[in-house]
């Protein structure tokens, strides 16, 4: 397990590159607040390249953090809505399930 670090700069997105083998467990998100206390950043991932979704929003007002719990194990986007300020995502990277069960798979046999 290593740590997993983004920082989403504004009107940018971040291509978050996943190795094979492994999967990226984001567990946070938290503002770099930069712009007018009132303004909230809207939280968006995408994956595979398909549909943009909603992750959720955060403010200097309200909340200026959350907890997450998004795993992916292909390529994914992460973007927000500031103009001025940055979006942190945090967590960390794991062997991929699918690379678990495949070495368990394989370490079994033997051979002759």
């Amino acid at each position: 397990m290593e740590f997993w670090g983004a920082k989403v700069e504004p009107k940018r997105d971040f291509d978050g590159d996943v190795s094979e083998g492994e999967q990226v467990h984001i567990t946070q998100a938290s503002l770099d607040f930069e712009g007018d206390k009132k303004d909230r950043a809207d939280l968006f991932v995408s994956v595979g390249g398909r549909t943009k979704y909603f992750i959720g929003s955060l403010s200097q007002e309200n909340t200026c953090h959350m907890k997450l719990d998004l795993i992916f194990e292909e390529k994914f986007v992460l973007s927000h809505t500031l103009n001025s300020g940055s979006v942190h995502f945090t967590g960390y990277t794991t062997p991929s399930v699918k690379s678990l069960v495949t070495d368990q798979g394989t370490s079994g046999t033997s051979q002759k």
